[in-house]
């Protein structure tokens, strides 16, 4: 495996990251749904609602299935986020556009920073911190010191070989 300090593969286009975005909104919900169904079928069949709508206190089991399907719900997207790059470095989404989250020196981005990746992305702004950079690095990119680069190109500079076919020095 390639390893150097000095990796400088270019960033993803702002398109290949917006389509990557755009896909792993519309996959998180369509998740999301489904985590909604089976949660929703869970509840149902766990709560006596309709001794509930007469008037009687909600049961412990109401109240803590209520909380665990919030819980659940609000945790998703960044479950999603934080498996899907920690595992493979790609969500469905970069999968899709061809690209690849990997480390500032070249390698497989860890768990670790795709946490901290996750994380960032709920500081105010956060999205717009890369349309007016050169770089095209985002704020939850920079913090963590990952790159969002193309998959092939990635895999050739492990192989040692740049866009000529020529060996990396």
């Amino acid at each position: 495996m390639h390893k150097d300090s000095d990796f400088s593969l270019p960033s993803a286009s702002l398109g290949k990251r917006f389509l990557t975005y755009i896909i792993d909104v519309v996959v998180m919900y369509a998740l999301w749904f489904a985590a909604i169904a089976v949660l929703g079928g869970i509840f149902f069949a766990t709560n006596d609602l309709a001794s509930i709508e007469a008037g009687a206190a909600p049961s412990d089991t109401f109240i803590v299935s209520m909380l665990l399907g919030y819980l659940v719900l609000a945790l998703f997207p960044f479950a999603y986020l934080c498996v899907m790059e920690g595992l493979k470095g790609q969500t469905i989404g970069k999968m899709a556009a061809g690209t690849i989250v990997v480390t500032t020196d070249g390698q497989q981005i860890t768990m670790g920073k795709a946490i901290v990746r996750t994380l960032c992305r709920i500081i105010p702004f956060e999205v717009f911190s890369g349309l007016f950079r050169d770089s095209r690095v985002f704020w939850h990119d920079s913090i963590a010191d990952t790159r969002v680069v193309m998959k092939d190109d990635w895999l050739a500079y492990l192989d040692g070989e740049n866009e000529f076919g020529d060996e990396f020095e």
